[in-house]
This record gives structure tokens, C-alpha cells and sequence, in this order.
């Protein structure tokens, strides 16, 4: 009767401990998914002739800062990205595309270089980036985690605090 009891006793505790795990495992799934889709590659060749594929940056966290030299805001917020660049380069990787695929790979860089920014500038000449996250406006801000999953995105101006507050959520 005592081995019954322990039986019984073993295979309740083995029931509880399953029952526990898998509802663990709900939980994390629950929090990755939450964590927002993979971003649909893309690859594109940087004003400086260097290939740029998103899924090169996997492992990283990514800003994509969807811009283009004529947007007035765009060009407000290069130094506040420059000063947040400086701060988080060596945990996040930056981004800037323009998605005005009539421009240069000569205006692009001096754009550039006016605000002497040393991140990756590049054109979406065949609209592939407008394609994976269509944007609203410009600028567009989007930031990925190590895993390619879109964490945040904000259309429009945004201040110093609120996007060093979304790089914290990847960095």
C-alpha cells in the first residue's frame, strides 16, 4: 500500500512539474511573440559601395532611421542621432536609408557629411525597404532586437529621451 501511495504520490509530482514547465514555456513564447515580427531582409549597396543585407546585422540591435535629405525634420534630428550614436555605437548598430530612390549617392553623402555622422548611409533604390515597413512619413524610426523582430517604430519627429528610451529596449 506504502509503494502505491509513493507511486501515486511520484507520478502527481511528475504531472505538476510538466503542467509547470509547459506553462513556462507558454510564457516565454507569449514574451517573444510580443516582441513584435522579423523585419523582411533586405540588401542594398551604402553610399560608400559596401553591400548592406539586414540579415548580416542578426545578433545586433538595429536602428533604421527611414529619412531623406530634403525632410526638414529629418535634418533637425541628425545631431541628436549623432549624439545618440556616439553613445550607443558600440552596442547598437545605425542605419540611415533614404527612401527617396530619385536622390544621389553624391547628395546622400554630403548629406552625410555636413553633420559628420559616421554610421551607414544608404538609397532604397528599388523601394525593398519601403516594401518591409512601409512607412507613414519621414522620418521613420525603427529599431530591431538581436533577432531581427521589430521592437519599436515611430513615425515623425522624436525626441532625445523618448529614443534613447527605445534603443534601452535593445541595447
Amino acid at each position: 500500500m506504502a509503494v502505491m501511495v509513493l507511486i501515486v504520490l511520484i507520478m502527481a509530482g511528475t504531472a505538476v512539474g510538466l503542467v509547470a514547465k509547459r506553462g513556462q514555456e507558454l510564457k516565454d513564447y507569449r514574451a517573444e511573440k510580443e516582441k513584435g515580427p522579423v523585419a523582411l531582409d533586405f540588401s542594398l549597396i551604402s553610399v560608400d559601395g559596401e553591400r548592406l543585407n539586414l540579415s548580416d546585422y542578426r545578433g545586433r540591435p538595429v536602428v533604421l532611421d527611414l529619412m531623406a535629405t530634403w525632410c526638414g525634420v529629418c535634418r533637425e534630428e541628425m545631431p541628436m542621432f549623432n549624439e545618440t550614436y556616439n553613445k550607443y555605437k558600440d552596442r547598437v548598430v545605425f542605419v540611415s536609408i533614404d527612401m527617396d530612390w530619385i536622390e544621389t549617392d553624391e547628395a546622400l553623402r554630403a548629406f552625410r557629411d555636413q553633420y559628420n555622422v559616421k554610421w551607414t548611409f544608404a538609397l532604397d533604390r528599388t523601394g525593398s525597404v519601403y516594401g518591409a515597413f512601409y512607412p507613414e512619413g519621414y522620418p521613420t524610426l525603427v529599431i530591431l532586437d538581436k533577432k531581427g523582430r521589430i521592437v519599436f517604430t515611430h513615425d515623425g519627429a522624436i525626441g532625445q529621451a523618448d529614443l534613447e528610451d527605445a534603443i534601452k529596449l535593445v541595447a
